[in-house]
């Protein structure tokens, strides 16, 4: 079962500024879509926590090793790692009681979405949220975001492998 990128999932799941968002996997590497989603998201004034074991900052933000350490419950997880660590910040999410996740292209599998659909937990996948998030984000800030990275990304591959 594969979730069509313009599909009711990606309606419901609501974007809003004032509630914290947590992206999972963020990477001190620029190249990465780890980093280019938290930096988006950060330059567009979300609230957004960054989580990485394996780090303390990035772009001058505190980096949390995990969901646990957060100073408070993300509305929306965003998950940029593979599907094995996924499986793991599912259950996460989960434990904390999250009710929204966003799976980056190359994060999800098919055990992960029904574990967290199973859970309640509201899924978008095969979805980059630069991308296929602009409707869901008042005043459409995004818009200019999308334009440049469409234009760093050849169209077929859809930003696969974020």
């Amino acid at each position: 079962m594969h979730l069509d990128i313009y599909s009711d999932e990606i309606d419901k799941m609501e974007i809003d500024k004032k509630n914290p968002i947590a992206v999972v996997g963020v990477s001190r590497d620029k190249e990465k879509y780890g980093f280019k989603v938290f930096k988006t998201l950060l330059e567009n004034d979300f609230l957004v926590f960054a989580i990485n074991p394996n780090a303390d900052t990035i772009l001058d933000q505190k980096v949390y090793p995990n969901l646990f350490s957060l100073p408070e419950k993300p509305d929306l997880v965003v998950i940029v790692t593979p599907p094995n660590v996924t499986a793991k910040i599912i259950d996460s999410c989960v434990k904390i009681g999250v009710r929204k996740v966003w799976l980056q292209p190359g994060s999800e599998s098919e055990n992960v979405i029904r574990e967290a659909e199973d859970n309640g937990i509201d899924v978008v996948y095969n979805a980059c949220i630069m991308i296929d998030s602009n409707k869901n984000i008042p005043g459409d800030i995004m818009g200019d975001i999308t334009e440049d990275i469409m234009e760093e990304i050849d169209i077929e591959q859809r930003c696969g492998g974020c």
